[in-house]
């Protein structure tokens, strides 16, 4: 069995390159986000929060929560555990998480196995790089940028640090 998310985005315009120095770290904000995971709705209105330089984690809030891990253990193959407040899934089968994420439009395609690390207290397993939070909002990071959107960046609201560049486009 497949389990796979959708990230549909929306966004007025799409950048095709950061306007930033890569060696210094900066976060932006997209709003309006929703996911679902094989076809049941786990996140809705949500922000996006795109951190260059930082590791890839999807962050939810406690309903959100309930509702992906429903989803993972009722609605897909893997068999997930959930040690520490993480869930992990044998890391063989990391590559049948299939994600899809459209943002404005353009459509990316990753898997669990770029998402996951193996988890040091159970052998064969990875834990998928998903937390339950109280904030709402979505953290893609460098990881993400590099392996899921090739390099392009999202416009959004320029959270720093520092001044917004001059060429920036919200």
């Amino acid at each position: 069995m497949k389990f796979s998310a959708l990230v549909s985005t929306s966004l007025l315009a799409l950048a095709s390159t950061a306007p930033v120095d890569s060696n210094i770290p900066y976060h932006y904000e997209v709003n309006s986000t929703s996911a679902t995971l094989d076809g049941q709705p786990f996140l809705q209105d949500a922000s996006v929060i795109v951190e260059q330089g930082g590791p890839f984690a999807i962050t939810l809030n406690p309903e959100n929560w309930a509702l992906f891990t429903d989803t993972l253990y009722n609605h897909t193959g893997l068999t997930p555990k959930s040690p520490k407040g993480l869930l992990v899934i044998e890391c063989a089968r990391a590559e049948d998480a299939k994600f899809e994420a459209n943002i404005h439009g353009q459509v990316f395609h990753f898997t669990g196995k770029e998402i996951v690390k193996p988890d040091p207290d159970h052998l064969g397993f990875c834990s998928l790089n998903v937390w339950k939070k109280i904030i709402d909002a979505n953290y893609f990071g460098q990881q993400f940028i590099d392996n899921v959107l090739h390099g392009k960046t999202l416009p959004g609201k320029w959270l720093g640090p520092g001044p917004k560049p001059s060429n920036w486009r919200d």
